[in-house]
């Protein structure tokens, strides 16, 4: 699944978690099973992405997998920041230098 992400190869991704989906996983391989699902709805843009993050975070804690559960929480987080951090449209040059001359022309008229 790892390498289906990384290589944008969304068919084999769904493949891949289909397949491993029906599996009987130790907990660690359902932990991973769980972080890469998530890793991959939130690559290809699909929704549950974040849902599918805590849950692999919630069971890697239970089973005391303190690596995997902070990767969970890292790519949550980043998740997180990308979606603050990203306006939802760029302002084009031209306007911000509208914006600030007339804020310039407000404050040489206020003092």
């Amino acid at each position: 699944m790892e390498l289906a992400i990384a290589e944008g190869s969304e068919a084999r991704f769904d493949e891949l978690r289909d397949e491993l989906d029906r599996e009987p996983l130790d907990p660690r391989l359902r932990a991973y099973f769980l972080l890469y699902s998530g890793l991959g709805l939130k690559r290809f843009g699909r929704t549950g992405a974040d849902e599918m993050l805590e849950a692999a975070r919630e069971h890697a804690a239970q089973h005391d997998l303190h690596q995997i559960a902070f990767e969970a929480e890292g790519a949550s987080r980043e998740s997180v920041a990308a979606t603050v951090a990203q306006p939802e449209h760029e302002v084009p040059t031209e306007l911000i230098d509208i914006a600030q001359r007339i804020s310039g022309l407000r404050q040489s008229v206020t003092g």
